[in-house]
């Protein structure tokens, strides 16, 4: 009983000392008497709290407002085009936290959806803000701490739309800090280990931009096309200033862990990535929207060459096989099992099978056996 009191005893607040001779400002009514000289820390910790909740507020209500101004101009101009919004079409704008906002559209020619993305900065949490910003002016190249839009066209998926390698995996990237951060982020696009695409210059394209592909005839195909528009909005620098990335790709952005992707669950993706401009200049960056819409409608009609079709082709395959023996390993590795020890788990269960068999059953397997390897022998003789 003694060791609890000690705990209570330690627990406990110290006593609290009246001061008879207090000659602070005080708010006295009856018998009652509020001293603010004696809660300076507990008023500094109020204090605190509300400017917490007060930034949280104007910061969500910035980005609520700038995700508004966008889909107000993006929905004016592009929704006509598509029949269904989805999950709520009297709320077409959902809101994933203070600074996510998506949007789901359907129901439009050589397009199975469109998902966009607003992903925008934690104005909420100028903690967070703060580190963002100090880590952006560390490593400009790898980490930007800016509002972007994130728009994935969905081509094919599940057997539906527009399946197949198409013109392979394809991208168009911003040198500034995209080019690394992309790297990063994508395997598809990983040119440091060329699983699929290698960098290229494009003499139709500004220096400030460099195109990943997988082969010469992929890039003359999306950027030789007609009625386009993107080398000419690259040109433009009231454009192009907003344009991070482009991003053609029948693979996934995540190198797969369980082997090769099965057939039926690869797709086809546009994913258009932007900075998200000031309300003034939101303008400015929707050509882009159209740009994109006009790629998705030119994959559709055209195909790439037969040759290049071919390459992708045997490049997948190597892929997959690559995929699938690194799974495998990783399989055995957990189990503790090889592939001699799988056969001789075989051979002794085989053994074990015979030895239940009766006299007349094992020698009717055994003939069965010797006339098979006859078989085989005869056949060598013949091909010789």
């Amino acid at each position: 009983m003694s060791g609890l009191q000690a705990i209570m005893g330690f627990l406990a607040p110290p006593p609290f000392v009246f001061e008879e001779n207090y000659s602070g400002y005080e708010f006295r009514w009856k018998n009652l008497a509020f001293r603010p000289a004696m809660f300076v820390k507990e008023g500094l910790i109020l204090c605190i709290v509300a400017l917490l909740l007060v930034a949280y507020y104007l910061g969500k209500s910035m980005n609520q407002r700038r995700a508004k101004a966008w889909w107000k101009i993006f929905h004016d101009q592009y929704s006509p085009q598509f029949k269904a919004m989805s999950p709520l079409p009297s709320q077409p704008l959902i809101s994933n936290g203070p600074a996510t906002y998506l949007h789901y559209l359907t129901g439009r020619r050589n397009l199975l959806s469109l998902h966009m993305a607003l992903n925008l900065l934690p104005r909420h949490n100028f903690i967070q803000l703060i580190q963002d910003l100090v880590f952006s002016v560390i490593d400009p190249v790898s980490q930007s701490a800016e509002d972007e839009i994130v728009l994935d066209f969905t081509l094919g998926e599940n057997g539906k739309g527009q399946l197949g390698e198409g013109p392979g995996v394809w991208a168009a990237v911003d040198k500034s800090g995209v080019l690394t951060s992309i790297r990063k982020q994508r395997w598809d696009v990983v040119s440091i280990c060329a699983t699929f695409t290698k960098a290229a210059e494009y003499p139709t394209l500004p220096n400030t931009h460099m195109v990943l592909t997988e082969t010469a005839d992929s890039s003359d195909f999306i950027l030789k096309a007609s009625n386009i528009g993107l080398i000419e909005a690259l040109k433009d620098p009231r454009t192009a200033k907003w344009f991070k990335s482009l991003v053609i790709t029948d693979q996934p952005s995540k190198r797969p862990s369980k082997g090769p992707v099965a057939e039926g669950a690869k797709s086809r993706h546009l994913i258009l990535t932007l900075r998200l401009p000031a309300e003034s200049q939101m303008q400015e960056a929707t050509p882009w929207i159209q740009i994109a819409l006009n790629l998705v409608d030119m994959m559709a009609k055209n195909s790439v060459k037969p040759e290049t079709t071919r390459k992708l082709k045997k490049v997948r395959a190597d892929v997959d096989q690559e995929l699938a023996r690194e799974y495998q390993r990783e399989v055995q590795e957990e189990t503790g099992e090889t592939e001699e020890e799988k056969r001789a788990a075989k051979r002794r269960a085989e053994e074990k099978r015979r030895a239940l068999l009766s006299p007349e059953e094992q020698r009717r397997l055994e003939e069965k056996e010797r006339k098979k390897a006859q078989k085989k022998v005869q056949g060598r003789t013949t091909r010789r």
